[in-house]
């Protein structure tokens, strides 16, 4: 019962932390008397009332552990710490299982507490200085100890004591905590759970004195100097993550080993250039004010050529990387021209392997891939190379090393290269808020658009968008350049990608309320008076603004859709609304105004414009699938058009002649296999939602409808069967008539193999409508005398290759 009622304690604690407080002066005694109890079994104590005792224990200290997880104490949470702490430390020495463990991980939570309490002045921690030190000491002597968990425990609880009671204890006594963390008692092995306590007593902030961390750095730099060149990833790291937070104490603690350290280094990242451990990018950075610039400089041309192969996919890595190369560019100034010709010309080599394998391709249709990780290794490393540097000098950040590169005419191969990584550092220059404005930088951004190189003009457009980002009042003068009547071609899409960049560097990221209004305007003026077609790319803009701003502008974007007479304005707004639909990670604020709106959106259904239904079509199929729960509530009002588009409009199909042959062509083919699509999602993601009647006379008629819709219709029938059994059952006959009329197509007698095949594929899926619903036919109270004729025809293998 005891158990049982500090289970619920903790879980109640979790809930709300200080729930208990009121009523811990009542729990003391029990706690106390718990964790005194003697847990040995002995002539007065048999083995199974020790271990009752025992796991009354490991709740009571799993409860303390829970108890201690929180900011702040009150003075009566306060007396009952005072009144436990010994039974922790009596417990720390237990020969019992797992206790000592448990007893460990509670106080370290404990020493955590006091250490909040210490900064808040809301408790005198002085009285528990002397339990702290003796609780140290025990966890000392049972560092060597065979138990893996109680070796970890103590390891952490050490840590913890010199983080947060580092100034409390004595200095002898903090030294001798320290040294023992460095001490790998059992072998390597067990080197990252010891360091990994080192590291997290010496990193920063701490309260452990920065003349202790000083004083054993040589002997651990001893102890980690083998495990640099150790085969464990695990070793590796955590020796990287002692040095890193050694060198977080100056160039002191590293003495004179940095240049030999530096060598480990390098040697690691060598290993795996393409993906080096983000540790290793740190302690080198960390360790980069410690070495002499005549070894940097004699390792630049072998670092740089690593780290030209680095891809950073997280970002971690890639925070690792700039730490890297700001740290370089901040203390050896005179390395500068080194660093930067050679992230240049490793970049340049990178770029001519790319030409020559493009230019060498035989095959059009293998496209090879441009090397845009590397050019993103390349620009940012550039630029951090000079954040570090300009740093140093006390100087603005300024893009005056970049323009030489985006200022040069993109001629030859070497040129283009050049540029790209201008254009590429720019655009990150710009969207942190580096760049100045400058008109004659946007002039040449903009001339780069124009480029007939594609690479080139895919980075400027990026770039100017960018650059446009970072000053929203030029957007007005890149939108009327983007959409003005002498812009064709690749000019007119490069500007046009560039102001999907703005928008989502001003409406997407900066959430400009202010410029969103102007520049929807803006756009949408464009859109309502344009005589041509209207772009994709700007449909992608408006969907931004409708899911920055959700409640301003999906009804404004709502509204467009409805009101629009024009077929190509009104295709241009339920593109921008698709766009917001396929978003799955929409905030509840888009939901809930997608939710109001989609009625008014999804009348589209029965436009006349077939182009018109079939994208209203396809924005219905993207909520049923993405965003069910949206229309549920609405469906019966839809659900009326929606099967409407799935009955054949003979004024939409024509007769053509190719030669002595006649070809039929039916142009609202594309609209009915949505509308198809939609009803086999409307029935998977929301059964029983669909009207019976209607989903009935829609199966009916897609049976005998083209081949994919067939096919639709059959894995609606599969969806369905088992729910909707009596549905068909009722409609057997009506089913079998379908299935009828298709089974009696003939084959030209000129059909070639292709013909032939498509003619096969049509009989199987007819055929396969029958397999599904021969269960139905089977337990019909009403049989159907054609389905089973026809099923029995099916069945008969003299009947050819229908059978």
């Amino acid at each position: 019962t005891k158990q049982l009622a500090f289970a619920v304690f903790a879980r109640l604690v979790l809930a709300k932390y200080d729930i208990l407080d009121g009523l811990l002066s009542d729990i003391t005694p029990v706690v106390t008397a718990a964790l005194s109890a003697d847990d040995t079994s002995g002539t007065l104590q048999t083995a199974s009332s020790s271990l009752v005792k025992t796991n009354l224990k490991l709740d009571v200290l799993e409860f303390l552990r829970v108890l201690v997880q929180r900011s702040s104490v009150s003075d009566s949470a306060t007396e009952f710490l005072i009144a436990t702490k010994d039974g922790l430390r009596e417990n720390a020495s237990s020969k019992a299982f797992q206790v000592p463990s448990a007893s460990f991980t509670a106080a370290a939570g404990l020493v955590k507490l006091l250490s909040n309490a210490a900064h808040q002045s809301s408790m005198e921690v002085a009285q528990f200085v002397p339990w702290t030190e003796d609780m140290a000491q025990c966890a000392a002597s049972l560092t060597g100890t065979d138990d893996q968990d109680l070796r970890s425990s103590v390891n952490v609880f050490i840590g913890t004591v010199l983080e947060k009671f580092g100034d409390h204890i004595s200095a002898p006594t903090a030294q001798q905590l320290l040294l023992i963390l460095t001490e790998l008692k059992g072998g390597i092995v067990h080197a990252p759970a010891v360091l990994g306590a080192f590291v997290q007593a010496i990193s920063k902030p701490t309260a452990l004195p920065q003349e202790i961390v000083v004083a054993v750095a040589p002997s651990v730099l001893q102890v980690i100097d083998p495990l640099l060149r150790h085969g464990s990833a695990s070793v590796v790291t955590v020796a990287l993550n002692v040095v890193k937070a050694l060198a977080g104490y100056g160039t002191e603690t590293l003495a004179s080993a940095g240049d030999h350290i530096l060598t480990s280094i390098i040697a690691i990242i060598s290993k795996s250039p393409e993906s080096p451990p983000a540790s290793a990018l740190l302690a080198f950075a960390a360790v980069c004010p410690t070495v002499s610039e005549e070894n940097m400089r004699s390792v630049t041309a072998k670092l740089l050529k690593l780290l030209s192969a680095t891809t950073v996919y997280d970002g971690q890595s890639a925070e690792a990387l700039g730490e890297l190369f700001e740290t370089v560019g901040r203390s050896f100034p005179g390395l500068m021209d080194s660093w930067k010709d050679g992230i240049i010309e490793n970049w340049s080599q990178t770029h001519a392997r790319y030409y020559k394998q493009r230019k060498d391709s035989s095959n059009e249709a293998i496209q090879v891939p441009f090397p845009t990780a590397m050019l993103t290794n390349a620009a940012k490393s550039i630029n951090s190379l000079y954040t570090g540097f300009y740093e140093a000098q006390g100087q603005q950040w300024t893009s005056e090393f970049l323009e030489s590169l985006v200022f040069t005419s993109p001629r030859s191969t070497e040129d283009i290269a050049l540029v790209c990584l201008g254009l590429r550092a720019l655009g990150y220059a710009a969207s942190q808020g580096w760049l100045a404005q400058s008109d004659q930088l946007a002039a040449q951004l903009d001339a780069h658009i124009q480029s007939k190189h594609d690479d080139v003009r895919d980075e400027a457009a990026a770039a100017l968008g960018k650059y446009v980002g970072s000053y929203p009042a030029t957007f007005a003068a890149l939108f009327a350049s983007a959409t003005a009547s002498d812009s064709e071609g690749a000019s007119a899409s490069g500007r046009l990608q560039a102001v999907n960049v703005a928008v989502d560097q001003i409406v997407g990221t900066g959430h400009d309320k202010t410029s969103a209004d102007a520049m929807w305007a803006q756009i949408t003026a464009y859109a309502q008076s344009s005589q041509g077609p209207l772009p994709d790319v700007l449909a992608q803009s408006l969907a931004t603004f409708a899911v920055t701003f959700p409640q301003v502008f999906i009804p404004a974007l709502a509204e467009h859709v409805s009101s629009s007479g024009d077929a190509k304005i009104k295709a241009f707004y339920i593109t921008a609304f698709r766009t917001v639909l396929a978003d799955r990670h929409l905030s509840a604020e888009c939901d809930a105004e997608l939710k109001n709106v989609l009625p008014q959106v999804l009348a589209s259904i029965d436009d006349e414009s077939i182009n018109i239904r079939r994208l209203s079509l396809l924005a219905l199929f993207t909520v049923i699938q993405s965003k069910a729960a949206l229309i549920k509530d609405v469906i019966s009002t839809i659900e009326p058009a929606l099967f409407r588009q799935t009955v054949v409009n003979e004024s939409l199909i024509r007769i053509i002649n190719m030669g002595p042959v006649k070809k039929r062509i039916d142009d609202g083919l594309d609209a009915r296999r949505c509308a198809f699509q939609c009803v086999h999602m409307l029935v998977r993601m929301l059964p029983g939602a669909a009207n019976t009647d209607l989903l009935a006379e829609s199966i009916v008629r897609g049976i005998a409808d083209d081949h994919d819709i067939r096919l639709l219709v059959l894995q609606v029938i599969h969806e369905t069967v088992s729910t909707q059994a009596h549905m068909y059952a009722e409609r057997l006959d009506e089913i079998a008539a379908s299935v009828r009329k298709v089974q009696a197509t003939k084959l030209s007698p000129k059909a070639v193999s292709q013909e032939i095949e498509k003619h096969h594929a049509i009989l199987k899926s007819s055929v396969s409508v029958l397999v599904a619903l021969e269960p139905v036919a089977k337990a019909a109270t009403s049989p159907s005398a054609e389905f089973d004729k026809l099923l029995a025809e099916v069945m008969d293998p003299s009947n050819g290759v229908l059978s």
